[in-house]
């Protein structure tokens, strides 16, 4: 199957998308379970996410929405209309590119 130049980069969007959506939410749970630990429930032992995300999935999906917003705000900077990685910003501004 050949794909056009347009198909190609809208298959590699689809998944840098993909791959950024599982990226967040390793770290929305990883971020759970480190700040609420584990949860028991009739003797036994699960991680938060897990719990969370399984007994209620609607909260789990809106804490997720939430955090994943929070992120991004303190994540990418906008600079004259553009967004840029913060870790970017910082290492140009390091190099002295600014001054």
């Amino acid at each position: 199957m050949v794909f056009t130049k347009e198909q190609t980069q809208t298959l590699i969007a689809s998944d840098v998308e993909r791959y950024f959506d599982r990226e967040m939410e390793d770290r929305y749970r990883e971020f759970l379970d480190e700040a609420y630990g584990t949860v028991k429930v009739a003797g036994y032992e699960y991680e938060t996410s897990h719990a969370l995300s399984t007994v209620d999935p609607v909260a789990y999906r809106c804490g997720f929405a939430d955090w994943v917003s929070t992120e991004l705000e303190e994540t990418f900077y906008e600079i004259e209309g553009g967004y840029y990685l913060q870790a970017d910003v910082d290492a140009f501004l390091e190099a002295g590119a600014l001054a």
